[in-house]
């Protein structure tokens, strides 16, 4: 907590209405600028196209900007959004909503789930499976041997009756078709045999489906993980879809959760991470410096493993470690997940010393950070 004490130096003779008073001004700069920039490129030449990428996790700071650039553009001006579905509270849904009724034309389109001929294409590419070869097999039983002179009792089945399980399970949605598939081969309930072609046993795998969603299933496989894997996706789970590696290895060591004490921290923190990618649960950033999960259902699934009634101490321990640990390089970089963590966790603080700390530094200076980045909600 020491490293914000320079910093709690310098806004101290700031009183709260000035500093209420100078967000105010520098929002309202922020957006007067803004609309006078969009106005001017889409008043002229060609048409604009700006595409938003996953709406659905925009922050009240980031809709506000959104909003400024939608009433700032003039024609030509297109804005495409794409999000998953969201309750109708949302406050994206929300804007969108206020905004119909000012001069901007909506118009909605909704991308539907594969159907079954599309997702028979996707199994067959992705398996590279030859339909006149494609068959499902029953293995023998001691009792089939005795009268079929030990021959091979095959009972085949079309890719088209896989195909429709799959359609069945996943309901079409791409992710979760592949997820699928890669939780059958783990399973050995799709394989390989000796010529190479893919065979399956149709009323096993209709056995097999008794979690009854993709959700669940991602769910039971990351149970079936080494403990330290789990533990690493429960942390990143907490921290958000993308997490800093080194943030992560510092959260993995000091929580003293390795199993394996007859090898270095890092040995066993990278045997984690790797089992996570190999699986694709996670997956790197460019540079390698992140990772990140492959789809948030991934990281629904991880957080799930954590006892709902211990997440606030969960949280809190996590927050602890980085405000106690972070180096100064480092910590302005991480200051708001580390203020999210403590948040998450701050009834739980029993000594008053702590909460004064983290309520007088952590958290004015990242609500200060915020207003400097003119994130003026969150702050």
């Amino acid at each position: 907590y020491f490293l914000l004490e320079e910093e709690e130096k310098k806004q101290s003779d700031r009183s709260l209405e000035s500093r209420h008073d100078y967000t105010e001004i520098r929002l309202h700069r922020l957006n007067h600028l803004l609309k006078k920039f969009i106005h001017a490129i889409s008043s002229v030449g060609d048409p604009i196209i700006l595409l938003v990428d996953d709406v659905q996790w925009a922050d009240l700071s980031s809709l506000e900007l959104l909003r400024n650039l939608i009433q700032g553009a003039t024609s030509p001006f297109t804005f495409i959004f794409t999000y998953r579905p969201i309750e109708p509270s949302h406050p994206f849904l929300q804007m969108i909503a206020e905004l119909e009724h000012t001069r901007i034309t909506k118009t909605e389109i909704h991308l539907r789930n594969l159907g079954e001929k599309s997702v028979y294409d996707l199994v067959e590419s992705t398996l590279n499976i030859d339909p006149k070869k494609a068959r499902g097999m029953m293995p023998r039983t001691h009792e089939e041997m005795k009268f079929d002179n030990d021959e091979r009792v095959e009972k085949c089945t079309s890719l088209k009756t896989l195909t429709h399980e799959i359609c069945n399970i996943t309901n079409g949605n791409p992710f979760f078709i592949k997820q699928q598939i890669i939780y059958w081969i783990g399973q050995g309930l799709l394989a390989l045999d000796e010529n190479d072609q893919w065979v399956w046993d149709i009323d096993k795998i209709r056995e097999s489906n008794v979690l009854g969603d993709v959700v669940s299933m991602i769910l039971e496989k990351i149970k079936m993980l080494p403990v330290s894997t789990q533990r690493v996706l429960t942390i990143c789970a907490c921290i958000g879809s993308k997490v800093d590696l080194d943030l992560l290895g510092l959260l993995f060591r000091e929580m003293h959760l390795l199993n394996d004490k007859a090898r270095g921290n890092e040995e066993v923190e990278e045997d984690a991470i790797s089992v996570a990618l190999q699986e694709m649960l996670l997956a790197y950033n460019e540079d390698r410096t992140e990772v990140a999960f492959v789809h948030d259902s991934i990281q629904s699934a991880a957080y799930s493993l954590l006892d709902p009634k211990k997440l606030a101490a969960f949280h809190l321990q996590l927050g602890r470690i980085l405000a106690q640990n972070l180096s100064h390089e480092t910590w302005e970089k991480h200051l708001f997940i580390v203020a999210h963590q403590l948040a998450r966790g701050y009834k739980l603080i029993s000594h008053r010393d702590e909460r004064v700390v983290i309520a007088g530094r952590i958290f004015l200076r990242a609500g200060d950070k915020a207003a400097a980045a003119s994130a003026f909600p969150e702050a």
